[in-house]
């Protein structure tokens, strides 16, 4: 352990992994990296970046600072990165015991990332989430139909976003039910799961995305974005090949997108209907349970 300490918005702790790496934890979940999430934060960062039309993004916004992985990623994807960070004292560990001047030249806002949306007029090409896995309310509601309406106000024309559904701990229909939500503020979606964590990235716009989805996944490996030496050797550690590192593969085309929108029986995420919050909350105390509906 290398720092414990309360805070009004939750416990902040952080560690240094056995492979390495700095890891946090907020109010009991681990909110940093394991090397299987690596490829998650990056592509959160790449994948929207490769969508884009424009060579190079000129501003971004980063929901959810967690160890800063995706910061140190969009640093070389942009000169203008903000980060909206809920917690204080998860910037206060990344600050002391993340990568030296990973947070140098980034804006960071401590602040609860929909308040932030709604009071700040600046326009982004990019906004990327990675928020908590949504089992309470303070995370649950940057899953909403109505955060995604207030995130694409904030997109220039053209603009990408980017959100992460941690497949790890949903079902097929909690994440069908993630996807038509997310697929309800923007008209064209793409829908990739990574295959070192099975988790899936989605990417949406307002306006369609120039690139086919198989496009986007070279293009944005084509960015060669740069590991640090810590995170390769943690990669080393774990056996897997770097070169490997960034596998992802298209689960769903925005026409696959359509269809999920069109089934009746999945339901859209609100406000004031939560239905992931409690979705992930059962799976998480009906491990067993869960485990038999996703096999």
């Amino acid at each position: 352990m290398l720092f414990s300490k309360d805070y009004a918005e939750g416990h902040v702790a952080a560690f240094r992994s056995m492979q390495g790496l700095l890891t946090i934890q907020h109010g009991g979940k681990i909110e940093g990296t394991g090397v299987k999430d690596l490829p998650n934060t990056y592509m959160l960062a790449a994948l929207p970046a490769a969508a884009l039309k424009k060579e190079r993004p000129d501003a971004m916004l980063i929901i959810g600072l967690g160890a800063g992985v995706t910061a140190l990623a969009s640093k070389q994807i942009s000169r203008n990165v903000d980060v909206v960070e809920i917690n204080p004292g998860v910037v206060e560990a990344v600050s002391r015991f993340g990568y030296p001047g990973l947070l140098d030249s980034i804006n960071v806002y401590v602040s609860d990332a929909r308040q932030h949306l709604f009071y700040n007029e600046k326009k982004y090409d990019i906004i990327t989430s990675e928020p908590s896995v949504p089992s309470e309310s303070m995370a649950a509601n940057l899953f909403t139909k109505e955060f995604y309406e207030m995130a694409s106000k904030r997109l220039n024309p053209g603009g990408i976003m980017c959100q992460w559904l941690p497949m790890w701990i949903l079902t097929t229909n909690d994440a069908r039910s993630g996807i038509k939500t997310f697929a309800q503020a923007f008209e064209h979606v793409y829908v990739f799961k990574v295959l070192l964590s099975h988790d899936l990235l989605l990417i949406g716009s307002k306006e369609p995305i120039p690139y086919s989805p198989a496009d986007v996944i070279e293009r944005a490996i084509g960015l060669n974005l740069t590991l640090p030496a810590e995170i390769e050797e943690a990669v080393r550690k774990e056996n897997i090949d770097v070169r490997n590192f960034f596998q992802i593969e298209v689960i769903r085309d925005s026409e696959g997108v359509r269809e999920i929108k069109e089934i009746a029986d999945i339901p859209v995420i609100t406000d004031d209907k939560p239905i992931l919050e409690f979705a992930v909350t059962k799976n998480l105390l009906y491990g067993k349970e869960f485990r038999k509906i996703r096999e």
